[in-house]
């Protein structure tokens, strides 16, 4: 059985979550993942900061998804959408989206606001299934040690 609720800093299985998520992370960014519990622990001390609104989704009772929503000045970001690995496919993405976006708009605002990682085609791909159109791929940072990757965002060859 599936089921939806907000979370608190204490829910149960919130940090074996978090970690799964940062060594996601790590092996996207291509980056140790040295110190999960301490990099869960931040990222969950994150979570609850006022403006912000965790939402969990679980399956027979396991937490296998959360989002995490920022209001900041009448606006609203998803800033932070993840779900374990081996519930993906089974629409709990969706279901979180879909919530965060009736939090956004029971507040006023008629959308939210997502910052996308140029390299992150999976998202890409899902918020243009729930009609979002990517507005600019602008990122500047400094490049890498030890990388001299390049990357295609929608034809356009981008250093990384």
């Amino acid at each position: 059985m599936r089921s939806l609720r907000k979370l608190d800093r204490d829910t149960p299985g919130l940090m074996p979550l978090v970690k799964s998520f940062k060594s996601h992370l790590s092996a996207l960014n291509k980056t140790a993942g040295k110190k999960t519990d301490e990099a869960a622990k931040r990222a969950i001390d994150g979570y609850f900061k006022p403006g912000k609104t965790v939402f969990g989704s679980f399956e027979e009772g396991k937490l296998v998804g959360y989002c995490v929503v920022f209001e900041q000045t009448g606006v609203f970001w998803l800033e932070w959408l993840f779900v374990h690995g081996d519930h993906r496919g089974e629409d709990h993405a969706s279901l979180l989206f879909d919530t965060a976006e009736r939090f956004a708009k029971k507040h006023g605002e008629d959308q939210l606001y997502v910052w996308v990682h140029p390299d992150n085609h999976a998202m890409m791909r899902f918020l243009n299934k729930k009609g979002y159109d990517t507005l600019n791929l602008i990122e500047v940072t400094k490049r890498k040690k030890k990388t001299n990757e390049t990357l295609k965002v929608f034809g356009h060859k981008l250093n990384y």
